[in-house]
């Protein structure tokens, strides 16, 4: 959103919160996605699972440069809402898609409730 804001109100140094805030959100993400699999995951699951989502933070940081090479070319402007869509603004825009939908696949299929009683694993709350 802050990339919209950016351009539309024309005020490039957006960008540069917008990278931050995004930076300290995928940080905190990942943490909080490993702790989560760690209490929800049977034990005999955990070092699948933990590989996979760490495969997929891999696949990030490889298909990202190349899904920002694809957006060097594109050039053009939405008049309806004053939006210029062009290699510094695509990623963001793309990004903001991105982010949409797993937020709404998160809504969807995301239920902490199923493991909410269950024991932390080593665990007792007897002293």
């Amino acid at each position: 959103v802050m990339y919209l804001l950016g351009d539309i109100l024309k005020i490039p140094s957006l960008v540069f919160w917008a990278r931050l805030m995004q930076g300290l959100w995928t940080g905190g993400q990942q943490s909080v996605e490993q702790a989560y699999l760690a209490f929800a995951a049977k034990p005999g699951e955990r070092t699948e699972l933990t590989s996979r989502l760490g495969t997929f933070a891999v696949l990030g940081f490889i298909l990202g440069p190349a899904f920002g090479a694809m957006f060097t070319t594109v050039n053009f402007r939405i008049e309806a809402v004053n939006l210029t869509v062009d290699p510094y603004t695509a990623p963001g825009i793309f990004i903001l898609f991105i982010g949409f939908a797993m937020f709404i696949a998160t809504s969807n299929y995301f239920n902490p409730s199923a493991v909410s009683g269950r024991e932390l694993t080593g665990h007792s709350s007897k002293s």
